[in-house]
């Protein structure tokens, strides 16, 4: 949507004021405002204030539109916090989207079982060809996939413990994630061979 790593944005205290007129002010993890960055730094440190800045400006019509075509099936409300994936999804749904992206913009909807033989090795049942569709350019797919990497492979990346904490060395991306209150804190990511 013309939008790019390098744009600038200001990680600034915001106010919405949704459809109900009820009053949101969406806050970072940290509780801080951390001034003008750009989206790769921005998305790397998971700052709520500029994904809802650029979801006001994409509009969450459009943001819910990629979230369908990318996979999540799950309803998601076309509301102004969408932007920092305030609905609440299966992980089958989003373990869907983000297989996008190492799949160069290509969605393949998951299959449990490929194929089922007999004792005798008999085929009873073989999945036909699994078959992906265009979801995304590949050249937005490829720029995702290096901004996912920076959260887990550079200074300042929210997803960097894996690779301290943890020892988890193979190539990866991901991006993390925080409910309300600090109740739950996710990874999503993948490697070459595993989302």
């Amino acid at each position: 949507n013309g939008r790019f790593p390098i744009d600038m944005y200001e990680d600034n205290a915001i106010v919405i004021t949704e459809r109900t007129g009820e009053i949101w002010d969406p806050e970072n993890y940290d509780r801080k405002f951390k001034g003008p960055m750009t989206l790769r730094e921005a998305f790397k440190q998971s700052r709520n204030t500029i994904a809802t800045n650029l979801t006001q400006e994409i509009t969450p019509g459009r943001v819910r539109q990629y979230a369908q075509m990318m996979g999540i099936q799950t309803r998601i409300p076309e509301v102004k916090s969408i932007g920092i994936g305030t609905s609440a999804v299966t992980l089958l749904d989003l373990v869907t989207a983000y297989g996008v992206f190492p799949n160069y913009g290509i969605r393949v909807d998951p299959v449990a079982v490929t194929r089922i033989e007999d004792s005798e090795g008999g085929v009873i049942f073989e999945q036909e060809g699994i078959v992906g569709k265009e979801v995304l350019p590949k050249s937005v797919a490829v720029v995702m996939t290096d901004m996912l990497r920076s959260v887990v492979d550079e200074p300042g990346g929210t997803g960097r413990a894996i690779r301290w904490k943890f020892k988890f060395k193979p190539q990866a991306a991901g991006k993390t994630g925080t409910t309300n209150d600090y109740r739950d804190a996710w990874f999503i990511g993948y490697t070459p061979h595993l989302v």
